[in-house]
């Protein structure tokens, strides 16, 4: 007899033979319920589909549809206006002449009599048709039509021309005739598709059935019309989709769609997607993959039960228990019960539990205890260094020379660059990370109150975002940018005929991992700033870039004095930083 992988003797009790009986049961019904849903979510779709090659058709076709409701408009109006110049022929002609005149959406404008004599036309001069030529059907039938005329007699080019009857008493007056050019139906060059899902054609037809334009020309639309079905037979009030094959014999999906219903319809074609259901060798019926799906998944869940789970669940409970008692991992040992796997699975992480989560709070305290302990740290460090900054007030307050104030002032600039990294590590919660951009913006707010001497018409423009560094490059980024606003206000200068301006910016480089910190301002023409001016501040400023791992570049370009530097932004490193 044969047995399956990893399978010894039928026991009733193995969870894996449990498991099997249990799917053989739940998978038949799962199975059915699938080919069901599948049926359904097949014809739904379907019908998705048709809708939307309808609204792309639609909107395809809304050129064409804005100029014939403007051109049935206008038709509508000519019609009520012809009581008021029936009798006048001048009056009629000038308004037809002005009517084509302001709108180069038409061609011709005219209202031809019963004997085809015109006397009022855009033309401007009497003209007798000749009776076959137009629109002969009309007088049969004297009802509104949108018919193509490939020739125009006037124009000489192709032309949609709607023709509506005049009534007067009853009787036929004549025929009001307006001729809209092809070259004004197409689509406008300045207006591109939409994407990539437009039709790979587009034509439009009469309710008769009779092809009005199509995008490649009148000459090619014979072509793009399905071979099955005629375009008569599509006309109704409602959007229709189909697929089938084109007069060239390409496979095609068709979706017509009206655009003035009961007149006009738009069909566009569009590729058939290259998907066959049940091609190949095999052809197989439906109703046997549910069958085929339930006994390939009764023999890997049994296999996979038992080699994949029940095995792996014996060795970790033995592992558990073991880890759980002595912490270390004691030789496997046979067990006879072996139902009750998953209970003592259950049992041995249970204990696990208990220990990880006495290890857990005991961790947990230490670690709160330590983020309070730094966090006092920080905020005394930053009120020492705001009362060093209060004394050394005291001592501007007190010194005469201009120089020592102004030595002091930079000093206190960065002490208190110091106090902020401080103030911002104790109030931060996103583990001693500090918002440089914020700091940034506080420097620069500092820096200019203290220099306002500098004037009022000053254009200063910021682009600072909010990027994150650890104290290892927030403490030297913010005593150089310090150093830099103080810089900044030294050199600042008026271009020629232009305004003093300060750009501030700080943002990430794309994909690389750096940051850049920019501070530019303009100068005067005639100023003496050198690229690199020896001093405490330039010093100063190369040492902090250094300690930054980045790249200072300082040059005057076109009217500005620019200092940027670039660098990488670091992980936390738990050696310590002199600053």
């Amino acid at each position: 007899m044969t047995r399956l992988p990893g399978v010894s003797r039928f026991d009733s009790r193995s969870l894996g033979v449990r498991i099997v009986l249990l799917l053989s049961v739940a998978l038949l019904p799962v199975g059915l319920i699938a080919l069901y849903q599948t049926r359904e979510v097949a014809l739904h779709a379907a019908r998705r589909t048709e809708l939307a090659l309808q609204a792309l058709t639609e909107r395809a076709a809304r050129h064409e549809r804005a100029i014939l409701q403007e051109s049935i408009g206008a038709v509508d109006v000519l019609n009520a206006s012809f009581d008021f110049v029936r009798d006048d022929p001048a009056a009629c002609t000038a308004m037809m002449r002005r009517l084509v005149q302001d709108n180069e959406r038409f061609s011709f404008a005219g209202i031809v009599k019963p004997d085809r004599s015109m006397e009022c036309s855009s033309l401007g001069r009497p003209v007798v048709l000749d009776p076959s030529s137009g629109n002969p059907a009309f007088w049969a039938d004297p009802v509104r039509t949108i018919i193509v005329t490939p020739n125009a007699p006037f124009s000489k080019e192709p032309v949609v021309n709607i023709t509506d009857p005049l009534w007067r008493d009853g009787e036929l007056a004549g025929a009001l005739s307006l001729s809209i050019p092809h070259r004004v139906l197409q689509r406008p060059p300045e207006e591109p598709p939409a994407d990539d899902r437009d039709p790979l054609a587009l034509l439009t037809f009469n309710e008769n059935g009779e092809v009005l334009t199509a995008s490649g020309g009148l000459e090619n639309a014979a072509q793009l019309l399905p071979r099955d079905r005629a375009l008569a037979a599509l006309t109704g009030e409602r959007a229709v989709a189909f697929s089938g094959a084109n007069r060239a014999g390409q496979p095609r999906v068709f979706a017509v769609v009206p655009i003035l219903p009961g007149a006009v319809y738009a069909m566009g074609t569009y590729d058939m997607p290259a998907v066959e259901v049940g091609t190949g060798v095999l052809r197989l019926p439906a109703w046997l993959f549910p069958i085929l799906m339930w006994l390939v998944s009764l023999v890997v869940a049994y296999v996979a039960m038992d080699r994949l789970v029940i095995r792996n669940i014996r060795n970790l409970q033995r592992q558990m228990r073991a880890f759980a008692q002595s912490r270390k991992l004691p030789e496997p040992r046979a067990m006879a019960d072996k139902p009750r796997e998953l209970q003592d699975i259950e049992a041995s992480f249970l204990t696990m539990t208990e220990t990880l989560l006495q290890d857990e709070a005991l961790l947990e305290d230490a670690v709160h205890e330590k983020n309070v302990l730094l966090k006092e740290v920080h905020h005394r460090v930053k009120n020492n260094l705001q009362l060093i900054s209060s004394i050394m007030n005291m001592k501007m307050r007190r010194a005469a020379n201009p120089e020592t104030v102004d030595m002091l002032q930079r000093l206190q600039a960065r002490i208190m660059g110091l106090a902020r990294i401080h103030r911002s590590l104790y109030q931060s919660q996103n583990q001693g990370l500090v918002d440089v951009g914020v700091l940034l913006g506080e420097i620069v707010d500092q820096t200019l109150a203290m220099g306002g001497e500098i004037g009022g018409d000053v254009r200063i423009d910021r682009h600072i975002d909010p990027i994150m560094l650890y104290p290892d490059q927030a403490v030297p980024l913010t005593l150089l940018a310090s150093e830099a606003a103080t810089n900044v206000l030294k050199n600042i200068g008026a271009p020629p005929g232009g305004q003093r301006w300060i750009r501030v910016r700080l943002f990430n480089e794309e994909d690389d991992g750096r940051a850049c910190m920019e501070f530019s301002n303009s100068v005067a023409e005639d100023s003496d700033v050198a690229d690199d001016v020896p001093g405490l501040g330039s010093q100063l400023i190369r040492a902090f870039a250094s300690q930054l791992g980045g790249d200072l570049t300082i040059e005057r370009k076109e009217g500005a004095y620019i200092l940027a530097i670039r660098f990488p932004i670091a992980a936390f490193s738990p050696d310590p930083v002199d600053y």
